[in-house]
Order: structure tokens, then C-alpha cells, then sequence
């Protein structure tokens, strides 16, 4: 399933300004202006209010739980995510901790397994699950089958919140409480019982949030997303079959700007994790399910 994107103009009818009115969703710009050079990372510590913020390529933002304002110009050329790493083969990525203000967790991508067996669930977050602008919860991917041993389903939240984030962008949280990110896929499954070796693609993990208010945008070349992470590969040798990991959900994004969608730029993205492929036979990892992309537009 495509990224989500769900623009909202209010104020667009006439009379004052929404821009003006709304100004002081940018923050103070007490931070002054910053750049991240190519191939430094900011961890910004903080919720962080810059007057102007430039990310040089290969730059990375990494907020992890704070909220980012920017009064000025946001110019990105590299990433502003709050992503997991991906998979790697058998060895599954952890998700996020609840963290700051923001608190989104998402789930983990377990381990592959190297014996005959079902592969691994992938791994609840804490917090509130929302729908996504299609009406469905950011789940991970089931995990491939090996023969009949079945691969580990894609971490399922019990229920969802009486709200979605697409209505509580402004704030970020779930009224007293926090968002759930995206949930773990599940790892492959292994059948060895014919002899060879097997090994599993590990579960990826859920994407997380980026919440991020900076009055104009230029995103050229950059990405700011909260995409779940890729589902590992299955190895081995034959006649061994091993299933490949499935994708992590994907996180949450939520972007209030005077900048129109159409003229941001980049990659602006919460889709889940890809499938890993299976090994002689066995099946591909699913995909995770996207998350939410939520873009205020003040014109």
C-alpha cells in the first residue's frame, strides 16, 4: 500500500491571512539558524525552535521523540526520519522505545531461525494505533512460508484508538497518551527436515514519527519519513527451504507548513518495510502496511 498523504488548507476562503494567524505553530526561531553538513547526524536532544535549518546531502536529522520547528526555511537535501534500520538476513532490527514528548514506540522484527519451524510474530508497540487514511492499522508483514511450516504473522495491535492521528496532528499525541508507530513483521520459516541448512529472513521493524512545523519547505533531493524497516533475506543451502522476513509497518508523519504539497519535494513518506525473498522455494516476506502521512497547509 502507497504512503498516505492527507493535505488540509484552512483558512483558504478568504478573509485574514491563515499564514499570519497561524505563525506561532513555526516556533520562536530561539534556536537560530543550523546547518547539518554532509555526513554529519543531529540528534537534536530537545524540542529544538531554528530559524532557519539546512541539511546538507548525506546530513541526517534524527529527532527521536522531539517535535522540530522551524520559523524560517527548512531546506533538505538529506533525511529528517525516525526509521529503523533494516533487517539483515537472520539478525532482526529492534523498534523504538517510547521516547520525550512525542512517546511513539513501534514494534520489533525478530530473528530468523535456522531449524525446522513457523517463524516468529513480529513484535506490538506500546501505545495508540491509528488508522491510516485507507481505514487500516500500520501492521508488519507476515513472514514466508518454508514448505508447510508457516512464517510468523505481522505484529497485531488488539484494537485502536477512538481518534486517528490525521485529526491530532497539532499536537502529536494521542490526547493524554501516546501514538503507537508501526508493528514488526514476522520472520520466515525453515524446512531442513530433507537435510541442507535453512536460515530464515528476520522481521523488520515499525517506522516511528517525525512531527515537524516549519514554515516553508524545500525538500529537493531530501526524505523525511517514518518508513518501516525491510524484511531479511532467506539463505541456506538445498534442499533446504527458508522464507523471507516480512516488512515492518510503517510510522507516523505529520507536517504543518504554508508550503503547498505539490511544491515540497523529495520523498515525504511513512510506507512500510519491503519482504525479504525466500531461499529455493520458500516464500517471500509481505510487506508492512503504510503508515500515516498528515501535511497542514496554512494558505
Amino acid at each position: 500500500m502507497a504512503t498516505q498523504i492527507f493535505p488540509t488548507v484552512p483558512g483558504a476562503s478568504g478573509g485574514s491571512s491563515a499564514a499570519a494567524t497561524f505563525a506561532g505553530m513555526f516556533g520562536d526561531g530561539a534556536d537560530g539558524n543550523y546547518t547539518v553538513i554532509a555526513g554529519a547526524t543531529l540528534s537534536p536532544g530537545r524540542e529544538r525552535h531554528y530559524a532557519d535549518l539546512t541539511v546538507q546531502a548525506t546530513g541526517k536529522v534524527l529527532p527521536r521523540g522531539f517535535r522540530l520547528c522551524v520559523s524560517g526555511t527548512l531546506t533538505n537535501a538529506g533525511e529528517l526520519i525516525d526509521e529503523p534500520p533494516h533487517s539483515d538476513y537472520g539478525s532482526g532490527a529492534a523498534g523504538f522505545a517510547q521516547a520525550q514528548f512525542l512517546g511513539v514506540a513501534s514494534g520489533n522484527g525478530f530473528n530468523g531461525r535456522s531449524s525446522t519451524g513457523a517463524g516468529t510474530a513480529g513484535g506490538v508497540p506500546a501505545g495508540i494505533a491509528s488508522y491510516n487514511n485507507s481505514g487500516v492499522l500500520s501492521q508488519g508483514g507476515n513472514g514466508g512460508n518454508a514448505n508447510a511450516q508457516l512464517g510468523g504473522t505481522g505484529g497485531a495491535f488488539g484494537s485502536a484508538g477512538n481518534a486517528r492521528f490525521a485529526s491530532l496532528v497539532w499536537l502529536g499525541r494521542y490526547h493524554n497518551g501516546f501514538w503507537a508507530g508501526g508493528s514488526g513483521g514476522g520472520s520466515g520459516a525453515v524446512d531442513v527436515s530433507a537435510g541442507g541448512n535453512g536460515n530464515s529472513g528476520a522481521g523488520g521493524a515499525g517506522g516511528g514519527i517525525v512531527w515537524l512545523a516549519a514554515k516553508t519547505i524545500n525538500n529537493a533531493g531530501g526524505v523525511i519519513g517514518a518508513r518501516g524497516g525491510n524484511g531479511g533475506i532467506g539463505s541456506g543451502a538445498a534442499p533446504g527451504v527458508a522464507g523471507g522476513g516480512g516488512g515492518g509497518g510503517g510510522g507516523l508523519v505529520g507536517i504543518l507548513t504554508t508550503t503547498p504539497v505539490a511544491d515540497i519535494g523529495g520523498t515525504v513518506s511513512a510506507a512500510g518495510g519491503t519482504g525479504g525473498a525466500g531461499f529455493n522455494g520458500g516464500g517471500a516476506g509481505a510487506p508492512g502496511t503504510a503508515g500515516s502521512v498528515n501535511i497542514v497547509v496554512f494558505a
